[in-house]
């Protein structure tokens, strides 16, 4: 299902007879992304980042970025992506409810509820039963009593079987256990990084000026990174190529490396030495000792 989603994005780039390099100087995102998916490949960052970029990377090349996200997460799901005209004539399609079809039924015990009064005024010792048979009967109360019973009871048993059938075949969707960040900061925060000062880049997670450890991260390759630095300031950033981050702690970094191959680091201006591969996830701890590997799985790789 990614395939669909990768040529779509292909062929409506070329529809606007656009680059790839004009597309990614437009989007904001970097190419190397923008060829992923066209490829099919949306697992090359976290799931927050990559909805971010296929919706804004729709958004550029003139497709409906709504449309694109909804065929987007149908795909991450393993289901097709069905359109709403398509879905409307599915519920019209579908039995009618109980309430539409008890509501003729009703209407005619109205119409011999209405009978019933004029014969009551005519004859009030002499009527006929609540379903209109030839029985007479002299007790006119009961009869009413027993018609409106009757009425209660069907339109009770219509109610509770149109909720049955409501949420067995109409009612299919997934409750949000969890509030993400809006799609549209992180397409934000991306643009605000590439238009940062470098220099400046790493005020946001600064300890201050009295710090004796001083960090400075290099990237040459789009890099995602995520930090917790003495403890208690956590924060998260993407390096672009050729750029570079200085942060400032009292104590230890603890760092998660998306691209730990492309990663070269300096503590207190002076490199730092640790294994890393291209596109691969490592963990790693910074003190005055150096770097250190916590035993997980992403170290091991």
């Amino acid at each position: 299902m990614f395939d669909e989603l990768a040529n779509e994005l292909k062929t409506a780039r070329e529809k606007n007879s656009m680059t790839l390099v004009q597309a990614a100087n437009k989007s904001k995102i970097d190419i190397k992304f923008l060829e992923a998916m066209e490829q099919g490949d949306f697992a090359f960052l976290p799931d927050l980042y990559v909805r971010a970029f296929a919706k804004n990377y729709a958004k550029t090349i003139g497709l409906d970025e709504n449309k694109f996200f909804k065929k987007y997460e149908a795909a991450k799901k393993g289901i097709p992506y069905v359109e709403e005209s398509e879905y409307e004539e599915i519920i019209r399609q579908l039995p009618k409810s109980p309430k539409q079809q008890t509501a003729p039924i009703i209407s005619e015990i109205k119409q011999a509820n209405g009978k019933d009064k004029s014969r009551i005024k005519k004859d009030p010792l002499f009527s006929f039963d609540a379903l209109e048979t030839n029985k007479p009967v002299n007790d006119t109360t009961a009869a009413v009593k027993k018609r409106n019973l009757i009425i209660g009871v069907s339109c009770l048993g219509a109610i509770l079987l149109f909720t049955l059938i409501y949420f067995l075949f109409i009612d299919t969707g997934e409750k949000i256990i969890v509030a993400e960040k809006p799609i549209e900061d992180v397409i934000q925060q991306n643009q605000r990084y590439i238009e940062d000062d470098q220099a400046n880049a790493g005020s946001n997670l600064g300890i201050g000026v009295s710090d004796s450890l001083v960090l400075t991260i290099n990237a040459n390759d789009t890099s995602w990174i995520k930090m917790l630095i003495d403890e208690n300031t956590s924060g998260e950033f993407i390096l672009l190529p050729n750029s570079q981050k200085t942060i400032k702690a009292k104590t230890n970094y603890k760092i998660t490396l998306g691209n730990s191959g492309a990663i070269k680091l300096q503590l207190n201006n002076k490199p730092l030495s640790f294994t890393g591969k291209s596109k691969s996830v490592l963990n790693i701890i910074i003190d005055r000792q150096g770097v250190k590997y916590p035993d997980n799985s992403s170290s091991q790789r």
